[in-house]
Parts: C-alpha cells; structure tokens; sequence
C-alpha cells in the first residue's frame, strides 16, 4: 500500500537578522518486516502516523558569531511504533520474554527547544541547547491515559565549548568538549519504574596535519566519552558503563593471548544504543573488526556504514564466529538455548543479568568460553 502525506513551511524576516519560521506536516511510518515478524516482532502492528506543527523565532544563523533561536513544537501521533518490555508472558507477550514491539493508539509531544551561540573571538565558541518536552500517552480508555511516554525526559540540555588557540595552523590542537544534562524520566507505560537523569562530560581534541594532494585536509583526532564514568541508565537495568567494557575487551585479550592488541580481532556487539554504539567505534579506531546485531536493523546499519562493520540478524547472532561477544542490550542472552551454539573465545559486554542463572557461567567454562 502506500500513504500521501503533506508538508508545509513558512519564514518571514520581521527585521534584519530576525526571522519568524512556521511549519507543519503530516508523517506515516509502516512497520518494519523485523518489527513484524523477527523473535521480537508483533504482526499486529499498525502503521504509525502523527502530525507536526511547530513556530520560532530565530536571530542570526549558526554560521554567524551569535545567534539564537526558539521554537514551540507539538507532534500529535496515531498508532505511535514503540518497543515494551515483556515481564508477564501473556497476550502479545507470549513467547516474547525479551520484549516485543506494540502501538501506543494516541500519543502526543509538546514543548519548547531554545538554542544559542556566540564566538565571543576568533577561535573560541560557545554554544547551548535545551529541549523541554511533555510526551504523554493520551489513548482513550487507556489505564495509562495522561502517563509520561516511556523513556522521555522532560528536560535535556547540553552546553559545548570549541577553542582553537591558532586557527587553522598546522600541528595546532583544536580543544572542544560537551557537558549533556538529561532529566528523569519513566522506563514503562505504566510509569512505575523511575529512571533517574545524569550529566554526562564528553573532552575530544584534533590536530590539523595539512592535506593530500593540497585538497583533502588530513587530521589525527581524538575523544573521550564519559570523562568522569558518570553511572546512568536510559533503560532500566542496563547501567551504561562503556569505558569499562572496552577495558574489560582488552584485559580478557590479555588473559588470553597475552596482549590487549585489537588488530585482527573481532568483535560481535549485540545492541549499539548509549553503550553499544560508541563501543563499537572505539573498537573500530583501536584496529578491531565489528560485527553489530541491533533490535533496531536500520541502528545497525548506519553505525556499520560509519565505521565500517557488518551486520549480523539477530537470528544468527549466536551461531557467528569472533573473537569476543559483547552483549550490550536486553539481559539473558546466555542460556541453554544459545550456549551451545556461541562461537566466541569470550564474553564481555555491558549488558545486566547477561546469565539466565548461575549455572550458565559453569556451561561457558565446559566450553573454553572466558566470561568476563
């Protein structure tokens, strides 16, 4: 089938530098053939489709030495595609113990963005954004009816500084870095189960080293995400803790073959969201191959375009040869079901209650397979 949507914008200049922006437009989203029909699929599905309207204000453009810009936004949505947890096994949950897929009937987002910078001198610029948002279930009938959406923080921000002491000079670092501040939110419909907000610092520094041919600018670059190992959840029970778990791969590469090295290792990362997304890229620079596996395949694919991975269906994830398994998303993937079939030397990855019980770690060590 198909569906025709409608879009429209409108910018007018009140005075020099000082516009007022409109728009509004409708969106219609058919569910995936992995959200229909994969182990976490629901063929109930219905095709999700919302309306948008938003007004501002904006003052300059972010290519100029200040600027800053409001803006109201409502979204209202139909049949809104979201993905639940499964703690009863019953109804669309049946034989779904890790999740499945669903539609929320009605669902409404609305708030407030505002946005500034300023490069107060050559070199050096500010810049800050926060979002204000109210996203609530308003289904009709619905026990859930006026709850927060799940996993939407009302509030999030983040402020960025870039300086360059020299711009544009060869060997000459340039110095950035982010603080991000994401308010609580719910991690269910129900909104029973609280997820507590956290500030994350993230530092990254590059050094100019000229350019190929005397066109295509070359540059060594660098970053740390998470400077201070701020603990923080944006699902419940799964603690993001990546620098942990990339230490964790080269201590039990170690342990193993006597030296950390990731060049002609791989690497299978089961979920690239907050945790598994960013540890697949530094797998990535540090030399490693990265397999990912994602709930979300259209996640997976664009990380593996970006660094240059493939991608493994969840179907086959168990059964894929590499060096080490790092399961980074839903808890219980080590069982008596998949154990059998790992084609791993280890297991490190973020992921909470990795074991379905005690007993599947003395099934890894039957097997030769470092649980780490």
């Amino acid at each position: 089938g198909g569906a025709t949507s409608f879009g429209g914008d409108l910018t007018y200049e009140i005075v020099p530098n000082l516009r007022l922006r409109a728009s509004v437009g409708e969106g219609f989203k058919a569910p995936s053939l992995y959200q229909l029909y994969s182990d976490y699929g629901n063929t109930s599905l219905q095709p999700e489709e919302s309306t948008s309207y938003d007004l501002g204000l904006a003052y300059g453009t972010r290519t100029a030495r200040t600027y800053a810009s409001v803006t109201l936004f409502q979204r209202d949505s139909e049949n809104l595609i979201g993905f639940i947890g499964c703690p009863v096994q019953t109804g669309i949950c049946t034989n779904r113990p890790y999740g499945t897929y669903d539609n929320v009937d009605v669902a409404r987002a609305r708030g407030v963005e505002v946005e500034a910078g300023v490069t107060p001198f050559e070199g050096l610029s500010l810049r800050a954004a926060y979002a204000y948002t109210e996203a609530e279930d308003r289904s009709p009938g619905s026990a859930n009816f006026g709850n927060e959406l799940a996993r939407r923080p009302q509030h999030a921000g983040t402020v960025s500084l870039d300086w360059a002491p020299k711009p544009d000079t060869l060997f000459v670092p340039v110095v950035g870095g982010d603080v991000r501040v994401v308010g609580k939110a719910f991690d269910d419909a129900a909104n029973l189960v609280p997820l507590d907000g956290y500030t994350i610092v993230d530092l990254r520094v590059s050094v100019p080293l000229g350019s190929i041919l005397g066109e295509r600018p070359v540059e060594v670059f660098g970053r740390v995400e998470n400077l201070f190992d701020e603990t923080y959840q944006t699902a419940a029970g799964y603690n993001q803790a990546l620098r942990g778990v990339f230490a964790g791969i080269r201590s039990a590469l170690r342990h193993r073959h006597g030296t950390d090295s990731l060049s002609d290792r791989t690497v299978l990362v089961q979920g690239v969201g907050d945790v598994g997304g960013p540890l697949a890229r530094m797998i990535s620079k540090a030399g490693g191959t990265v397999l990912l596996c994602d709930l979300d395949q259209n996640l997976a694919f664009a990380v593996s375009v970006e660094i240059g991975g493939s991608v493994v269906t969840q179907d086959n994830v168990y059964q894929t040869e590499c060096d080490v398994y790092a399961p980074c998303a839903v808890g219980a993937t080590l069982n008596p079901g998949t154990i059998p079939s790992l084609r791993c030397d280890m297991v490190v990855g973020s992921a909470n209650n990795q074991l379905e019980s005690n007993a599947d770690a003395d099934a890894l060590a039957e097997r030769g397979i470092l649980y780490a």
